[in-house]
């Protein structure tokens, strides 16, 4: 739980940038090469990084039933496109602490997310998660009923077909990363923004 103290400063804080007392809001994370110095050219990560610009619609269809946007990460990441009621956060210096980080997980209305730890914030305060663009399985296990789960589906190269559910969901192919997606002669597609 946030305590008062904190619950109260960071209220102060919403209230700034123009949200009415009565505002509900999104979190939204999409990892992508930057935070440890990674790259697009040598990131193990590839597996969990996805497009932040495929997530565009759904930022609109958030706005559009009255909702705000807060999109997550650090100075790295990709800027978002103006639009009213997103707040590209991560690019916000003015706002941007660690305690800011844990009060909008803590009280947003869900969280939209690829596989990073941000992931694990809103669960910790029984926020519901989204969890988007994730090419394992395995993480599936670790989400709740109030959760949903839109994975990456993979294919095989040399025959280009999907794997079957049963196989996405079992060792080893529910753990694997970039180098043993390669091994395996696998790879993804990735969500689409409709989806």
């Amino acid at each position: 739980h946030l305590n008062k103290e904190h619950y109260d400063l960071e209220k102060k804080a919403l209230k700034k940038l123009g949200l009415p007392d009565d505002a509900w809001y999104v979190t939204l994370h999409v990892r992508e090469p930057g935070y440890r110095g990674e790259t697009r050219k040598n990131t193990t990560e590839g597996h969990r990084n996805a497009n932040p610009l495929d997530y565009v619609d759904a930022c609109k269809a958030i706005t559009r039933a009255g909702g705000w946007v807060f999109r997550m990460g650090d100075p790295s990441m990709t800027t978002l496109p103006e639009m009213p009621q997103v707040i590209d956060y991560a690019h916000r210096e003015d706002i941007r602490s660690d305690l800011m980080d844990i009060f909008l997980g803590a009280t947003c209305r869900f969280l939209i997310g690829t596989a990073s730890g941000y992931l694990d914030v809103p669960g910790y305060f029984g926020v519901p998660i989204i969890f988007t663009n994730c090419s394992l399985s395995s993480p599936y296990f670790i989400m709740t009923e109030n959760d949903l789960y839109l994975p990456r589906l993979l294919k095989r190269k040399e025959s280009d077909k999907y794997l079957s559910l049963e196989e996405y969901m079992s060792p080893p192919l529910s753990m694997l990363n970039d180098h043993f997606i390669e091994v395996e002669g696998l790879y993804w597609e990735e969500n689409t923004s409709e989806e």
